[in-house]
């Protein structure tokens, strides 16, 4: 029933994961962290969705391929946010 459709709808989850984090990252506004996700979709050459998906993996900190472009571009525009919450943890 839901076959054809769960990867839309894990894909809409992830937008609004990742809208989550940035604001929470951030503490911007929902548009913005949707506009920041694109922007740097773009800037990275992968699909927004493709780089939603690598940011809910990373803050879930789960393991990831770190080769990989939506990775890299994750690491490099939100790497330092995420990695202090991990660092205050550790103190």
């Amino acid at each position: 029933m839901f076959g054809a459709h769960s990867g839309e709808i894990a894909q809409a989850r992830n937008l609004h994961l990742v809208e989550g984090v940035l604001v929470a990252l951030r503490r911007q506004k929902p548009e913005v962290a949707l506009s920041e996700l694109v922007a740097v979709a773009r800037a990275a050459q992968v699909s927004p969705f493709r780089l939603a998906d690598a940011l809910v993996t990373i803050a879930g900190r789960c393991p990831t391929d770190q080769g990989d472009l939506a990775t890299v571009a994750v690491n490099d525009a939100w790497g330092e946010l995420l990695n202090a919450g991990t660092d205050e943890a550790r103190s």
